[in-house]
């Protein structure tokens, strides 16, 4: 079988965002006299749209609020970090320059959400390397994974 095309994933694959999660996730949680146990709720929430997690978190944690209004905290946090703090993970780069100029085409599908995609996208110039080739949620009705439509998307 010949490979023709790399599907990644962004989060923690292409971006350095564990972190930005965690600190961010950890200021939110204080924001309501909770504690953030990184074990359990980024083990909870990896891979799922920002709005679906934060319902898992509101229900989970008891948070007060309304889903809609807990997932823009989360996010103005989030835009936080990704503005000061994002990077490539570390080797990322020197890898896509060995998968491209092997010849396989790229794509990048992911859960994240349209405003922190677009933060990522102007700061590290990912459409420089992935052209119109990164699928994001928004594309499949914000379905996150594990459900597999934007990988088949």
């Amino acid at each position: 079988m010949k490979l023709e095309t790399l599907i990644f994933d962004m989060d923690g694959v292409i971006i350095d965002s564990e972190t930005l999660f965690d600190n961010a996730d950890n200021a939110f949680f204080r924001r309501y006299g909770k504690i953030y146990d990184r074990e359990k709720v980024a083990l909870l929430l990896t891979g799922m749209h920002l709005t679906e997690g934060t319902a898992l978190i509101k229900e989970k944690y008891d948070f007060p609020k309304d889903v809609e209004t807990l997932a823009t905290e989360r996010q103005t946090l989030l835009e936080k970090e990704y503005l000061t703090h994002l990077n490539y993970i570390t080797g990322f780069e020197i890898f896509y320059e060995r998968v491209t100029s092997s010849g396989l085409k790229t794509c990048i599908a992911t859960s994240s959400n349209d405003h922190l995609l677009q933060i990522a996208i102007n700061k590290l110039k990912l459409d420089m390397k992935f052209g119109n080739n990164i699928f994001k949620a928004s594309d499949v009705s914000n379905m996150s994974k594990p459900n597999p439509a934007i990988y088949l998307y």
